[in-house]
C-alpha cells in the first residue's frame, strides 16, 4: 500500500484531520473471472481522514474503490502535476467550498457551477468533463435520489498547494435505479471520499470515491 498524497496535519494543527490517498495493489488468486495471469494483478484507491487525540488515532473514516476495480487491469488514477501556482489574490477556500455545496443543495447548478470551475473544465477521476457536462453528472445523482442533500462532514484545505479534501455525508430517497441500486422507498445515508485541485480558485481536478455499497446496503434491507 502506497500513500499518493495526503491533505493536513501540519497546517490544521497536530490534532488536526489528515486526508488521504492510497493504493492498494491486489493480486487475486481464486474466485475471479480474470482471463489471464497477467491479469489477476489489479490495483484500488483508499481515500481515507484521519482524526487524531493527543497525538493518537482516536477515529478513521476509509472508503474504496475496491469493487469497481476489480477485474480491471488499469492503474488508478493519478493526481495531477505540474501545478500552476497560487492566485496573486488569495481566496477564503472554505468558504469557497461551502459556497460550492450551497450551489449544490439550492439547485443552483446551472446558473452558478461556472464559478466554481476552470472554464475550461474539469478532470473528474481522470475523465475531462465540460462545466456542463461535469453539473449534468452531478444533476444526475439529484434527480435519481429525491431530496439529495450534500453535508460537509469534514473539510481539510492546504492553502499553499491549492487543495481540498473533503467527508460528505449524504440523505435522500432514490426514486430512480442509480448506481447499481433500486428504489424501495427507503431513505439512505452514505459518504463521499473525494479531493479537490484549485487552479486561479476555481477547481480544475477531482479525485472521488462514493461509498456505492453502503448507498446499495441500505436499499436491500
Amino acid at each position: 500500500m502506497d500513500i499518493i498524497t495526503t491533505i493536513g496535519g501540519d497546517d490544521d494543527g497536530l490534532d488536526g484531520p489528515v486526508a488521504a490517498r492510497l493504493r492498494v495493489k491486489r493480486l487475486v488468486t481464486e474466485g475471479t473471472c480474470l482471463r489471464s495471469a497477467a491479469r489477476q494483478h489489479y490495483e484500488y484507491a483508499r481515500h481515507m481522514f484521519v482524526f487524531f487525540v493527543d497525538n493518537r488515532i482516536s477515529q478513521i473514516f476509509d472508503i474504496s474503490d475496491d469493487s469497481e476495480k476489480q477485474g480491471q487491469a488499469q492503474p488508478i488514477v493519478p493526481p495531477p502535476t505540474l501545478r500552476p501556482p497560487p492566485p496573486r489574490v488569495s481566496i477564503d477556500m472554505r468558504q469557497f467550498y461551502a459556497d460550492y455545496i450551497a450551489c449544490i443543495n439550492s439547485g443552483r447548478l446551472a446558473d452558478d457551477l461556472h464559478q466554481f470551475c476552470k472554464p475550461s473544465g474539469v478532470v473528474w477521476n481522470g475523465t475531462r468533463l465540460s462545466v456542463q457536462q461535469y453539473g449534468d453528472m452531478i444533476q444526475a445523482s439529484l434527480d435519481a435520489i429525491s431530496g439529495l442533500f450534500f453535508d460537509i462532514h469534514t473539510l481539510v484545505v492546504d492553502q499553499a498547494r491549492q487543495q481540498l479534501a473533503a467527508r460528505i455525508e449524504f440523505t435522500g430517497t432514490p426514486v430512480k435505479p442509480y448506481a447499481g441500486g433500486v428504489p424501495s422507498g427507503r431513505q439512505v445515508t452514505f459518504a463521499e471520499h473525494v479531493f479537490y485541485w484549485l487552479e486561479q480558485g476555481r477547481i480544475s481536478d477531482v479525485l472521488s470515491i462514493v461509498d456505492w455499497e453502503e448507498y446499495r446496503s441500505h436499499l436491500a434491507r
